[in-house]
């Protein structure tokens, strides 16, 4: 849980700002990814603690008005997160930090 901020991108050079804030609501844990000016609920997460496996969720509106589905899959080590993400035929990484 907590709030998570640092950068995807689909290489080194290309890299947008991103925050994730993660909170337990009994046992179900609830995320919203900010991107710029959007904020996008994540509608599935799954985590495991005994290996800091997460995988998430979420659907963005694309530049033509279509709905685009992310998957994102992750490790949680201590206050570092780091994984893939993926849509369509797009893909890349992600480097978070636990503030």
């Amino acid at each position: 849980s907590g709030t998570w901020s640092g950068d995807y991108g689909p290489d080194a050079e290309r890299r947008e700002q991103i925050r994730l804030d993660l909170k337990w609501e009994d046992s179900n844990l609830r995320g919203v990814v900010r991107a710029g000016f959007r904020d996008l609920p994540v509608s599935k997460i799954s985590f495991k603690p005994e290996s800091g496996a997460i995988t998430m969720e979420f659907d963005a509106q694309g530049n033509n008005g279509q709905t685009v589905h992310y998957i994102i899959e992750g490790t949680v080590n201590g206050d570092a997160m780091t994984g893939t993400w993926s849509h369509d035929r797009q893909r890349g990484d992600f480097r978070l930090t636990k503030r």
